[in-house]
């Protein structure tokens, strides 16, 4: 069996931050491009209505996720990163439990489509979503041991190929002209196939212990408590308004929330390589003391809000263009709901990082509290914000998208108050010079809606490096970073290690 030591990466910790987080962004812009094709050619062929029904199954099969998940990947990070031997002793045990989740999950599914009256096509779609998703689960156990052990090419290859994957296999499905059905079948085989690539990308690494002690089971069960239920709330929340609004709404109303939605989780993949890119060293610099995780946890907390509020504005200042050139008239309701959901990316992106600040210093019952407290205020929020957006103005999909913007600013609020360190005067300045930019980018975009799509892509490029050097927004350290990361690009272009 492999040796601890053995699993240690190489390099210092600056340059395995980088390594790993150019190899998390080059798997998430393969997965991202596939998604922004899709979501530029499948919702236009299928409709707004058939794109409802893919959210109902998807958005079912996420919070199940979420009850099997069991905080096992957060926790097993976590200490990988502080001890590599864990990953032989409790990956084991991590699939072993994952596994005994199955059967639960089969039931619920049938409960499921038993109450809901789901018609034939809709019970399947939620079957193929949720067997992917099993089978996801048992991948996502390997991966934490892999960005535990700061080997986070393997998370990159398998974010890349399932992402890119399946959002190609569904095109060439429509393009052949089968099904919604079909598109979910042909998910389900890509994520065995990943599946099966991350135990042979394993085993490379180490081999697992398979036959755990019951001892080792129940404490990383236990353990895996408090992190489990902030997941599970998290993801509840966050999908609960595709399940309202299907309750409470047509089924093209959902299908103009489901756009937005995929837009906005495909966004977070920037908060999410950053955070998972760190998030080993955060673990790390909590075991020498309070101060290190903050000094380290800082900057790029920072970057991240920033980077949030350039994403924001450039979306929201998209919405029009972005929805009617992609998907056409029928889509005229997505664009509200798109631009109230570009606003939330800022505060979702700080909720994201924070949330991981806290699970590396162990508190990660103290955020439990506050999303379970936000899960409830987001759904009390769609359940009178659906009904009366769409008795009023006759879209719901608006009423869900207010009620996740006010959850998250919620939680950014309470993560402030847990964290005040998080954001002190100097970034305060900093960020008020950030906002007037983000302010300018919305605003010209907005502006320049005759140039077309393409047009107001380049305006908005324009605009934020113009605004960025005026208001001096980036740090010396940030611009060190870049330069960092366009040589060691360069350097691979020309074929140098």
């Amino acid at each position: 069996m492999t040796a601890a030591a053995d699993l240690a990466p190489a390099g210092s910790p600056a340059s395995r931050v980088l390594r790993n987080g150019l190899w998390l962004a080059g798997g998430q812009a393969a997965a991202t491009a596939a998604s922004a094709v899709w979501l530029c050619f499948v919702p236009r062929v299928i409709g707004p209505a058939k794109m409802g029904e893919i959210a109902v199954a998807t958005s079912v099969a996420a919070i199940l996720g979420a009850v099997v998940g069991m905080g096992i990947e957060q926790l097993l990070t976590r200490e990988i990163a502080r001890s590599h031997g864990w990953a032989m002793t409790g990956i084991g045990s991590g699939v072993i439990i994952r596994l005994l989740w199955w059967l639960p999950a089969v039931a619920v599914v049938a409960l499921y489509n038993h109450l809901s009256g789901a018609g034939t096509e809709q019970a399947m779609l939620v079957w193929l979503a949720t067997a992917a998703m099993l089978l996801s689960s048992v991948g996502g156990v390997i991966q934490a041991a892999f960005t535990g052990l700061e080997r986070m090419h393997y998370v990159a290859c398998s974010n890349a190929l399932s992402g890119a994957l399946s959002r190609f296999a569904a095109i060439g499905v429509v393009m052949v002209g089968s099904g919604v059905v079909a598109m979910l079948e042909s998910s389900l085989v890509i994520s065995a196939l990943v599946l099966a690539l991350n135990v042979v990308w394993m085993r490379r690494l180490f081999s697992p212990a398979w036959r755990p002690e019951a001892r080792e089971l129940r404490s990383l069960f236990s353990r895996g408590l408090p992190l489990w239920a902030g997941g599970l709330v998290l993801t509840v929340y966050l999908w609960i308004d595709t399940l309202m609004l299907s309750a409470l709404a047509p089924a093209e109303v959902v299908g103009w929330y489901s756009v937005p939605l995929q837009i906005f989780t495909t966004l977070l993949m920037v908060a999410g390589v950053i955070g998972t890119a760190w998030y080993p060293r955060f673990s790390i610099a909590f075991t020498h003391g309070a101060g290190a995780l903050r000094s380290l946890a800082r900057p790029p907390v920072e970057t991240t809000i920033l980077l949030g509020l350039l994403i924001s504005a450039v979306i929201a200042g998209l919405s029009g263009s972005l929805i009617l050139t992609l998907y056409g008239p029928r889509f005229h309701g997505a664009v509200g709901p798109l631009i109230v959901l570009a606003i939330s990316v800022v505060p979702t992106y700080f909720n994201m990082l924070a949330c991981l600040v806290l699970y590396a210093s162990n508190r990660s019952s103290v955020w439990l509290a506050v999303v379970a407290v936000a899960t409830v205020l987001n759904l009390g929020l769609n359940a009178v914000m659906i009904p009366w957006t769409q008795t009023h103005l006759h879209n719901g999909a608006l009423g869900a998208a207010v009620s996740l913007l006010a959850t998250e600013v919620f939680e950014a609020v309470c993560a402030l108050l847990l964290m005040p360190w998080l954001v002190d005067a100097r970034f305060v300045r900093r960020l008020a010079r950030a906002l007037l930019a983000a302010a300018g980018v919305a605003g010209l975009v907005t502006l320049a809606g005759r140039l077309g799509l393409a047009g107001q892509l380049v305006v908005a490029i324009a605009t934020a490096l113009l605004l960025g050097a005026l208001l001096r927004i980036p740090t010396r350290t940030e611009v060190a970073w870049l330069r960092a990361l366009a040589s060691r690009r360069l350097r691979r272009a020309g074929g140098r290690p």
